[in-house]
């Protein structure tokens, strides 16, 4: 089983991709200007580009397969920019995130990002409610009949190269939460399309559902081509992504915070204090919400994620392809490479 990292994790060190001797890679979302030098970096370093997560290049917004008619062709459009880039660099495939049920579209900063979805959930809605309401079940249609009138062009331009969905955390306004969802919508397009399993994604879906979603891979596994693996709490206690704003919500797991397998480094050793990068100050709130709501540190360290990201990998194909999602952003970089080398390894054991 191949296991890769995400260019994501480079994100604000980019110069440090020669010297990080990984041999696959996902191309994450990179800005225009950024782009160039951070597949240059991976070519001379000899890393293979397996796959390309969409929309790349960023272009300031959220792509969404199940769009309306009208915002359709703008989600096209950036789909087949990323599959040129993906055959250009010869990789497997492109993953997009599955759907949304925001017509206007989302937009790629969080912040804004998240100004838009607290609009959103002053719906009402339970999460339960959410996953079953008319919006989201009508954009899961919407794209499968957007997909299907793809497929055809996609075939002819990019014949080595395949289009996989993957499952999104639980928030008001995305979509493919329930698993399930994703899976339908691959085998109704006859498995032209794939499933990206995000292991992270599935346990918040599943703490904010109440339900187990275990059986939806064990029945997807000719469908599952990647997984993205990262760590994160799981919602212990409903903490989500309103800014500046610690208490408990019930009903919205938000903790989504893709951190490294094992996270003793998310609290310093001599002072106790977050260690969260100065480019990411906004996210300070979050990460200390998070460490505040899930249990209390103990001699420098902070209690272990509960993705069982182990068992959940033994569930899928042997050939597909692992991705390792931790965020720089939130611990150091040489931490997330560090457990990015200590999960490729016994990944090899797993396998």
């Amino acid at each position: 089983m191949i296991c890769a990292l995400s260019s994501g994790c480079f994100v604000s060190h980019e110069a440090a991709i020669e010297a990080a001797g990984v041999p696959f890679a996902e191309l994450s979302t990179h800005r225009f200007e950024i782009l160039d030098t951070v597949i240059d970096g991976m070519q001379r370093a000899g890393t293979r580009i397996v796959g390309v997560h969409a929309p790349c290049p960023s272009y300031g917004y959220g792509i969404d397969p199940g769009a309306s008619p009208g915002r359709w062709e703008r989600t096209k459009r950036a789909l087949f920019e990323t599959g040129s880039i993906a055959s250009a660099a010869g990789a497997r495939y492109v993953v997009a995130h599955a759907f949304y049920c925001v017509d206007d579209g989302l937009p790629a900063d969080d912040a804004e990002r998240m100004q838009a979805l607290r609009a959103i959930r002053a719906d009402g809605l339970s999460m339960s409610q959410y996953v079953h309401s008319e919006p989201y079940i009508a954009a899961k249609f919407r794209t499968i009949d957007n997909l299907a009138g793809l497929l055809p062009t996609w075939r002819k331009r990019f014949p080595k190269l395949e289009l996989v969905l993957e499952n999104l955390n639980p928030r008001h306004g995305y979509g493919g939460i329930v698993l399930q969802d994703v899976v339908d919508i691959a085998a109704a397009l006859q498995g032209e399309v794939g499933v990206c399993l995000d292991v992270g994604h599935l346990l918040l879906a599943e703490t904010a559902l109440n339900r187990q979603m275990r059986d939806s891979i064990v029945g997807a596994r000719n469908l599952i081509r990647v997984a993205h693996v990262h760590q994160n709490f799981a919602g212990r206690f409903c903490v989500d992504r309103h800014w500046n704003d610690l208490e408990a919500r019930v009903g919205l797991q938000e903790v989504d915070s893709h951190l490294p397998l094992d996270v003793p480094m998310w609290l310093a050793r001599t002072s106790g204090e977050l260690m969260v990068g100065a480019e990411n100050a906004a996210f300070s709130d979050i990460l200390e919400g998070t460490v505040q709501y899930s249990r209390p540190a103990t001699g420098g360290r902070v209690v272990a994620g509960t993705v069982p990201v182990h068992t959940l990998i033994e569930t899928i194909p042997k050939d597909a392809i692992c991705v390792f999602e931790a965020d720089s952003r939130y611990v150091p970089l040489d931490a997330v490479l560090d457990s990015y080398r200590r999960f490729a390894l016994s990944l090899a054991d797993l396998t």
